[in-house]
């Protein structure tokens, strides 16, 4: 019994980090792809050297855009820059 408990467990945090990672990639396609080609992200200049770069970075530029993402908005943002452009080890 416990372990279809973890499992079901883990199947349910398993989606709901799908379905942050898919907010985020809504966010960024609808609001940043527009100006950002993949090659920013990508270019050996860049200034995203880490997740914490990666979120300040992120929450300036929405700030500037006047979108007002919340913190877990930005997070997904983040999460989804991180797993598809940035390849960087994320905690959740």
């Amino acid at each position: 019994a416990g372990a279809l408990a973890f499992a079901g467990t883990v199947a349910v945090t398993l989606d709901a980090h799908a379905q942050n990672l898919e907010r985020g990639r809504e966010l960024y396609e609808n609001h940043c792809q527009k100006c950002h080609t993949p090659n920013v992200h990508a270019r050996k200049n860049r200034a995203a050297l880490s997740v914490g770069d990666l979120r300040d970075i992120v929450k300036m530029w929405q700030s500037n855009q006047g979108l007002r993402w919340r913190d877990d908005e930005i997070d997904d943002v983040v999460q989804y820059l991180a797993h598809t452009r940035y390849f960087f080890s994320t905690s959740r």
